[in-house]
């Protein structure tokens, strides 16, 4: 198995995390930890830092971004710190006789690696690499690169593009070039194909803006109601009748007493 799976891997699982909509501070501490898990795996992917840094500070809440950046800043280091720390204790860190170390794998796999020459050269060995992706697959890079200034002006996709076109960057400077590298640039290049393509539907189907009225007819909606018809007839106001004089009393009659006796 090719290394750069798990770290695509754990990438992914960075940037899921950074754009949680939970905006928990544990999620951006467990972005910096997949993040260094996928450094460790791949190194290459170290150039995603950037795009991951917008991904925290385009979602996180202003009020605890300090502390979302410190955390995921944070669990990046020291977790991408247990490997020197382990060449060290092995006595591999820096170079000497008998042993590898990862100074020198860091300055061979940045410095003096042989380069592959540059894409927009047909003899070299970047080109052919880039025309037999393109020969495997040539609509995904194809569509990805052409929509990617559009998903870079879009807050939903821009996190994406920006990862993706950091990578295209990559391709096009001279240098060494992976033959696998584009593993790394496919899940980036579908998410924003896919993103684009969904925020252009959504647009369609929202239709038109509402064109504004004028301000007349604004004017002549907030002008009050007429008084006259609200309020009932002149000839209906009279004085309500009290209780005692509209209402039937309900007092029990008193007893008659004996029938006053006169002279007949």
């Amino acid at each position: 198995m090719l290394i750069d799976n798990p770290g695509v891997t754990f990438a992914l699982g960075a940037f899921v995390l950074a754009l949680s909509p939970r905006r928990r501070l544990w999620v951006f501490a467990a972005s910096g930890a997949c993040f260094a898990a996928s450094v460790l795996s791949k190194e290459t992917l170290l150039i995603l830092l950037p795009a991951l840094l917008l991904a925290a500070v385009q979602n996180a809440d202003l009020r605890t971004r300090r502390y979302c950046l410190t955390l995921l800043g944070s669990f990046l280091v020291l977790i991408a710190l247990v490997y020197p720390l382990y060449a060290a204790l092995k006595g591999e860190l820096f170079p000497g006789p008998g042993h590898v170390s990862m100074f020198d794998e860091l300055r061979t796999q940045l410095v003096t690696r042989k380069a592959t020459g540059s894409v927009f050269d047909p003899q070299s060995l970047s080109h052919g690499t880039v025309t037999y992706w393109l020969h495997l697959d040539p609509w995904l890079p194809t569509a990805a690169f052409v929509l990617a200034p559009i998903a870079l002006f879009r807050r939903a996709t821009r996190v994406v593009a920006v990862a993706f076109l950091i990578q295209v960057v990559m391709v096009l400077r001279p240098g060494y070039l992976p033959f696998m590298y584009v593993i790394a640039m496919l899940p980036f290049a579908a998410i924003v194909v896919a993103g684009t393509c969904r925020d252009a539907v959504a647009d369609r189907a929202s239709g038109p803006a509402t064109p504004r009225r004028g301000s007349a007819e604004v004017a002549s909606d907030r002008r009050p109601p007429r008084v006259s018809a609200a309020l009932p007839p002149c000839g209906s106001w009279r004085r309500p009748r009290s209780p005692s004089s509209s209402a039937p009393s309900r007092q029990a009659p008193a007893r008659a007493g004996p029938a006053p006796t006169g002279p007949r």
